[in-house]
């Protein structure tokens, strides 16, 4: 079913277990996509709920007619190397395929960056898939290309 592009609704959600319950098929879809599905999803829960109550998780997300359709999740912080700037990092960004290329993406990123701006953020990062990218949005937004992120897998090298 088409999703109504007016109807959209950005919001700061929480890290409640209605809100898990309501994440996890879109964890699901979303891990499927990535490099790493060979790596089982087994989100910890835990540590995601002591960095919230740290003050320092920020659960974005897209809703359609109610229904859950996408998420940015961020780590909000002073950097360890410049104490005096609070810097945010995002963990997982998704969006349900039938809103994307629809700007409801482009949007979604200008209103998440607008609400770390609000509450003093200095700087944002995102990390961008290599095999999915999309920083040509970023770019547009006014992110700059700001360092390269290698990966190697070490459990399926030859010893």
């Amino acid at each position: 079913m088409p999703v109504d592009v007016s109807s959209v609704i950005y919001a700061r959600e929480f890290l409640t277990p209605e809100f898990i319950r309501e994440l996890i098929p879109l964890l699901e879809a979303h891990w499927s996509e990535i490099d790493h599905a060979d790596i089982p999803m087994a989100p910890d829960w835990a540590f995601y709920s002591g960095v919230e109550e740290a003050g320092m998780l920020r659960i974005y997300t897209v809703r359609s007619s109610g229904s859950l359709k996408g998420y940015c999740v961020f780590f909000v912080n002073r950097a360890p190397h410049s104490k005096g700037s609070t810097q945010a990092r995002a963990d997982l960004i998704y969006l349900d395929p039938e809103i994307r290329g629809r700007f409801v993406g482009s949007r979604f990123i200008s209103w998440c960056t607008e609400q770390l701006r609000a509450e003093g953020v200095e700087m944002v990062y995102h990390t961008v898939n290599a095999k999915h990218d999309w920083g040509e949005i970023l770019r547009r937004q006014g992110f700059d290309l700001h360092e390269y992120v290698y990966s190697k897998r070490l459990d399926q090298e030859a010893a």
